[in-house]
């Protein structure tokens, strides 16, 4: 995030902070789909989810390298929920594509192509009363409301970038685990695909990850604010376990595990 330009910042800022905003602009990129929500209900989208570092962001890669499904990109930034609309706004100054190794440090390389999903700015603009806390992120419901938006942000997506024949959406998003139900709901004819990792390597991911974005945003605070519009809280200051019912779900540990599990 260090490389943003000073009108970078404040073009995330007014798109991502400010809920009128969002919601404003999803309003009318939903007059511009003008799909029909229920069909695509029906279809049978896939839900890549898990805990961070189990390898949800390969296996969105690898699924949609298939060419069945649809996804955003990181070009779709910073108007995530109006990616039609941006697509026309930003025509005259696309950024060449330019692959570098992404923030995790994990030798996975991103470029503004790569395929990414941003649906957990739609729940935070909508719903983020209902499973947001300062301390952790707890299980919520989806009511018949909150999936009808959702399932018309579904249809936005796929307006903007499913090409002929392609109306299945993938979604990779580590907090859907606090709305499995719901979404099983909304779509029935989809599947979910849960990773898992062995823990020791797992938890030792996850802490050198909490380290890595710690240092970086004490460093650019602006890290920190893009994370959190994401509702990015799996490391970094804003760390926030999951919690359900009375269980927290923290997998961090802290001490230095063998060399094999690095």
């Amino acid at each position: 995030m260090s490389e943003y330009s000073r009108l970078d910042q404040a073009l995330h800022t007014i798109a991502l902070n400010f809920q009128a905003v969002k919601s404003t602009s999803f309003d009318i990129e939903r007059s511009l789909a003008r799909a029909n929500t229920e069909s695509v209900a029906q279809q049978p989208h896939v839900f890549v989810t898990g805990l961070a570092r189990a390898g949800t962001s390969i296996l969105l890669r690898i699924i949609h390298q298939t060419g069945n499904f649809v996804s955003q990109t990181y070009r779709d930034m910073p108007f995530v929920l109006a990616p039609q609309l941006w697509k026309k706004l930003s025509r005259g100054s696309r950024k060449p594509k330019v692959s570098k190794e992404r923030a995790h440090g994990d030798g996975l390389m991103v470029d503004f192509d790569s395929v990414e999903a941003f649906e957990e700015v739609f729940w935070l603009t909508f719903a983020g009363q209902l499973y947001i806390n300062d301390d952790h992120l707890r299980a919520h419901p989806v009511d018949e409301e909150l999936a009808a938006l959702f399932k018309e942000f579904v249809a936005v997506v796929i307006a903007a970038h499913g090409g002929e024949g392609s109306t299945r959406y993938l979604s990779k998003n580590n907090n859907n685990v606090l709305r499995l139900a719901g979404l099983a709901r909304a779509f029935p004819a989809s599947r979910v695909i849960v990773p898992f990792r062995t823990p020791l390597q797992h938890a030792h991911s996850l802490l050198r990850q909490h380290k890595n974005f710690c240092e970086a945003q004490d460093a650019d605070p602006f890290i920190r604010k893009y994370m959190s519009w994401l509702g990015h809280f799996e490391f970094g200051r804003d760390y926030r376990p999951f919690k359900f019912g009375d269980l927290y779900i923290k997998v961090m540990i802290s001490f230095d595990p063998p060399s094999w599990a690095r």
